[in-house]
């Protein structure tokens, strides 16, 4: 039996720093696909850093905070799991098909804040402050385009108390997802 090939794995490689390298690697090679819209590595990695940017100095993330992850299947989750990694916060997802309560309490097990979400699921937002009364909320459907007016985009920052509105966030469309026949018929190239 040949001797098992050692490679060298860096101290630092993980599941972000494995996408810094492909996006290093392959910048313009396609990502993700969600309808007919298709995301590069670099693309994904310029989303990745607007969202890390947003959560620092709109939300006050610090590295070691823990942020939920509440989306069902959206292009969203992916600069947004990696935007959570890039500002040295720890990715809690929530399974979408978790009613108010279980949610609640995963928020208050983990010391969950900030939580990412959609507006359907971001509804339950009243009922989610019995668990976190401080808990605020990044939408990602603000992040689709919403100019303010100097080609940024809006996010939604809302707290119990008031909502604020910043122009700091990474934009990209929500569309349906590809047809899956592609794969099957031979004429997916990933």
């Amino acid at each position: 039996m040949p001797p098992a090939l050692i490679l060298p794995i860096p101290h630092s490689m993980n599941l972000a720093g494995a996408f810094a390298v492909s996006v290093q690697k392959q910048p313009q090679k396609i990502a993700l696909f969600w309808g007919e819209r298709e995301y590069s590595y670099s693309e994904l990695l310029r989303l990745s850093t607007r969202v890390a940017e947003h959560l620092q100095q709109d939300f006050g993330v610090k590295p070691g905070d823990r942020v939920g992850l509440w989306l069902k299947n959206c292009p969203e989750f992916i600069p947004s799991l990696f935007g959570i990694l890039h500002a040295g916060a720890v990715v809690v997802p929530i399974n979408n098909f978790l009613k108010p309560d279980e949610v609640n309490y995963i928020l208050n097990d983990a010391g969950i804040d900030v939580l990412i979400t959609d507006d359907e699921l971001g509804t339950h937002h009243r009922a989610l402050e019995t668990a976190r009364p401080r808990l605020k909320l990044f939408r990602v459907e603000q992040m689709e385009g919403q100019g303010t007016g100097d080609g940024s985009p809006k996010s939604e920052v809302r707290s119990p108390k008031s909502e604020v509105q910043s122009p700091k966030a990474a934009v990209w469309g929500r569309q349906q997802s590809r047809n899956v026949h592609q794969r099957a018929e031979g004429q997916y190239e990933g």
